[in-house]
């Protein structure tokens, strides 16, 4: 377990909780903002648990203005009094890439020995998070400051696995990323097959895509794009990339008739979506190229040029390269 010092930069003291009495909503008629005001004077008086309740409510703005100082200083409360969920969230907050213009300065190697405390602590969202930033020389979060951690792939393949063995099911995911692509860790598509099933079996939507991709091509498993197929279908509501996949399939008639209209009716969900992938994959950014690229040419569709040429423009201004040099 980390030894961890106060910070007193990053609170300014019970001062700025009883300032936050101001930003709560105190309608009677509206139970919750007691709920609130309750969190708030059990924080003041030293309930660390209450305080990470009461920052997140503070950076979602919900029942109280939103307010990521105030949430910055009760986080750190919580983390001070041994709440693990509230280092993770403070870690959290410090890489945001809103941090600034929320009035909280960036600080990537605090966050990672908040996120380290939080995850030693039990909270397995910040061994999943600390994994990140060591599996990367970029930052958790896009166009923001480096991780303040050194590249070290070992260190993310063992966060990762202690946060898929105690539950945390994207850390199964992005181990299997891990097994299934060879990043520091020996090929072994069968492994990564395994842990995207683990994954998926627990609810996480995008180890059901990824598990459908490994049925797509026969990774670590039997090939079976009709698996794949409902597969996609069953996540495509929660995790857009399914919808991209699945539309891909039906553009092929692999595992699914061919049906234009229904790749179609997939790709524009999954455009709309503009979602990176959990930091897996790509954006989404490639299924607003892939349906320009089907009005564009006239593929099982009316030829649209500016329609194609729209869908283009948006895909560039998300990343996706190919689509600049056609928009």
């Amino acid at each position: 377990m980390m030894q961890h010092q106060s910070q007193p930069d990053l609170r300014a003291g019970v001062g700025r909780l009883l300032l936050g009495i101001a930003l709560v909503t105190l309608s009677a008629c509206n139970p919750n903002a007691e709920v609130a005001r309750d969190l708030r004077t059990a924080c003041a008086d030293g309930d660390a648990v209450a305080c990470n309740g009461y920052g997140q409510l503070a950076t979602r703005g919900e029942h109280i203005l939103r307010d990521w100082p105030t949430a910055t200083d009760v986080f750190q409360q919580a983390c001070d009094g041994d709440v693990a969920d509230g280092c993770v969230r403070l870690g959290h907050l410090l890489v945001h890439a809103d941090a600034g213009a929320n009035g909280i300065g960036t600080d990537s190697t605090m966050s990672a020995t908040l996120l380290e405390r939080g995850c030693d602590g039990g909270a397995l969202d910040g061994c999943v998070t600390l994994a990140d930033m060591y599996l990367s020389t970029d930052s958790v979060v896009p166009d923001q400051e480096p991780t303040g951690v050194l590249q070290d792939l070992t260190r993310a393949a063992d966060l990762y696995g202690r946060a898929c063995s105690g539950g945390e099911m994207s850390g199964c995911v992005r181990l299997g990323v891990m097994h299934g692509e060879g990043n520091g860790l020996p090929v072994d598509a069968v492994r990564a097959a395994e842990l995207y099933e683990e994954a998926c079996n627990g609810e996480a939507a995008l180890g059901c895509s990824r598990l459908g991709q490994s049925y797509e091509v026969g990774a670590g498993v039997a090939l079976d794009p009709e698996r794949a197929a409902a597969l996609y279908l069953e996540v495509c509501e929660e995790e857009e990339i399914g919808c991209f996949r699945l539309a891909n399939l039906h553009t092929q008639g692999l595992g699914v008739p061919r049906d234009y209209d229904r790749a179609v009716e997939l790709f524009e969900t999954a455009c709309r979506g503009t979602v990176v992938e959990d930091r897996t994959g790509a954006s989404y950014a490639e299924a607003c190229f892939s349906l320009g690229d089907l009005y564009a040419t006239g593929t099982g569709v009316d030829r649209d040029l500016s329609r194609g040429a729209s869908y283009f423009r948006r895909a560039c201004r998300l990343g996706f390269q190919e689509a600049c040099r056609r928009s």
